[in-house]
């Protein structure tokens, strides 16, 4: 042909027959013409699978994460109607993505300090957290006090305890969301389980642990900032199933991660108590004790205290605070004792 775009001389031939006589030349043009045969366009099309794998060659949570999105995104409707209704300005929550990532991606795109809630999920004995990023935080509790949520300097630092009270209640209006939207699939129950401002010194996940990442998009009035839901993904196990009505993604096993040990898996609740000192008082002045009354010991506030791991002696630590919460360090172990019938005790138990 002459030119790519052009007919080639046989289509012009055919062309001009056809003109002349009103009716195709026998065999018609396709016949004549050297161009391939006309095929359907779908056949063309790059056919999109859901991949068997993803990057890291492990099963594709691809209908675990479908479902999550189709759960949550109703969630964040709902919260940013009851927010609006809590501050007194228009709330929409935008659903961005739902992404599977180890926890330290997570932990290292996330600038610290920021405002973490730990998730208690019950019977999983598991914790998921909620992060909301201070950049729509701070107006929002300035909307609470009586604001206009015009603020636009964020302060670099940890929540005071009266805005830890506050975003409380913020975080506690989708926690209450998340329970509802569970409880339909799977007979789980979500509770606020403490704060705190940085997602490495969290120890209830591990930094290789694999977790599903929920992440919306939060505007109330001009302020604008993310909410991050995070799920170790081996505490959905058992209710991802639920979700995805019994069956479990790509036919395989339910979702684990390798770098967990079963013990961690299966996790267990243990009874921690920190004896912050001993000491004797009559039971007539224990009757009488109220809030406010003071215990004076001989204890010496530097001196080590004693901290029992399900009514045994384990730890020694000092006192102190953390974040503007009342804390203990761990300053040395204590051997376990294997003496028959012996039990550490502590007549005054503080926490």
């Amino acid at each position: 042909m002459a030119d790519d775009d052009g007919l080639s001389e046989a289509e012009r031939e055919t062309l001009v027959a056809a003109s002349s006589s009103r009716q195709a030349p026998p065999g018609g043009p396709s016949q004549s013409s050297p161009q391939q045969p006309a095929v359907p366009i779908e056949s063309v099309r790059p056919q999109r699978r859901s991949p068997a794998a993803d990057a890291r060659g492990r099963p594709s949570n691809q209908p675990l994460l479908a479902a999550l999105a189709a759960l949550h995104e109703r969630c964040g409707q709902q919260f940013a109607s009851e927010l609006s209704a809590l501050v007194r300005r228009t709330a929409r929550v935008t659903l961005l993505s739902v992404k599977e990532e180890p926890y330290r991606e997570f932990s290292a795109r996330i600038a610290a300090p920021t405002c973490l809630h730990l998730l208690r999920v019950a019977p999983e004995e598991c914790h998921w957290i909620l992060e909301i990023a201070p950049a729509v935080l701070y107006p929002i509790i300035d909307c609470m006090l009586g604001g206009g949520c015009e603020r636009a300097f964020v302060p670099q630092r940890p929540l005071s305890e009266i805005e830890l009270r506050l975003a409380a209640r913020v975080a506690q209006l989708l926690v209450s969301r998340l329970r509802a939207a569970w409880a339909q699939t799977s007979e789980v129950d979500i509770s606020l389980a403490g704060a705190q401002s940085d997602p490495r010194t969290i120890v209830a996940v591990k930094p290789a642990q694999e977790v599903i990442r929920v992440s919306f998009e939060l505007t109330v009035g001009c302020a604008q900032g993310a909410v991050n839901l995070v799920m170790p993904v081996f505490t959905l196990a058992r209710i991802g199933a639920q979700l995805l009505g019994g069956s479990t993604p790509s036919g395989q096993a339910p979702p684990t991660d390798s770098h967990v040990a079963p013990s961690d898996r299966a996790e267990s609740s243990v009874e921690i108590v920190a004896c912050l000192a001993q000491t004797q008082i009559a039971a007539a002045d224990l009757q009488n004790l109220c809030v406010g009354d003071v215990i004076a010991t001989d204890q010496d506030a530097a001196a080590p205290i004693a901290v029992l791991v399900d009514g045994a002696l384990r730890f020694r630590a000092h006192v102190g605070s953390l974040e503007g919460r009342k804390a203990v360090r761990i300053a040395e172990a204590v051997a376990e004792r294997t003496d028959r019938g012996h039990k550490s005790r502590a007549p005054l138990e503080g926490h």
